[in-house]
């Protein structure tokens, strides 16, 4: 075992607690208003639309409080988790959330262009949302180093498996596209 698996971590706060709650009511918010708009813009088809397009239009309102919402949540978790891990994997794992943080936040602000526009007519409001969902593809491996640090760490030992599946599944989704 490297020094640096053997690292402990700090004991959980108050305030990670609540940045934990934080974390867990914005994934919450943002599965709960995306499966709002499959059901109300039944006009767009997921399986060749992005999500980011429920943003145009009627109710776009509510993709961009989605947006929002994941983007608070995410931050929520840097904090919650942010003493846990204490090796420079996990500080990476850290930093790459902020990134996706960062890439949903930007996503909120401009909206995407439509799936179906041509080159020519691809607007500057688009491209930058197109850089904020590039920054957020930083999720999957952020949740990967993010649970394989928690794993090796001992005060998350009752926690190992189900952080290890986890670490596994979300680069295989990411690799597979689902």
């Amino acid at each position: 075992m490297m020094a640096e698996d053997t690292v402990k971590a700090k004991p959980v706060t108050a305030i990670s607690r609540k940045a934990a709650l934080l974390a867990f009511a914005g994934a919450v918010t943002f599965a709960v208003l995306l499966a709002a708009l499959h059901v109300i813009k039944q006009e767009l088809d997921p399986s060749w639309h992005f999500i980011s397009e429920y943003a145009i239009g009627d109710y776009g309102w509510m993709m961009v409080l989605a947006f929002i919402s994941l983007a608070l949540g995410y931050v929520g978790l840097f904090v919650a988790i942010r003493s846990q891990l204490r090796t420079i994997t996990g500080r990476i794992g850290l930093a790459l959330l902020l990134v996706s943080a960062l890439g949903l936040a930007i996503a909120a602000i401009f909206t995407t262009d439509p799936v179906t526009v041509s080159e020519d007519a691809v607007t500057t409001e688009g491209t930058l949302h197109n850089l904020g969902g590039t920054l957020g593809i930083a999720m999957p491996f952020a949740a990967a180093l993010v649970g394989w640090n928690l794993a090796r760490n001992p005060a998350w030992s009752s926690a190992k498996r189900p952080l290890l599946w986890a670490s596994g599944l979300v680069l295989h989704h990411g690799r597979y596209g689902g």
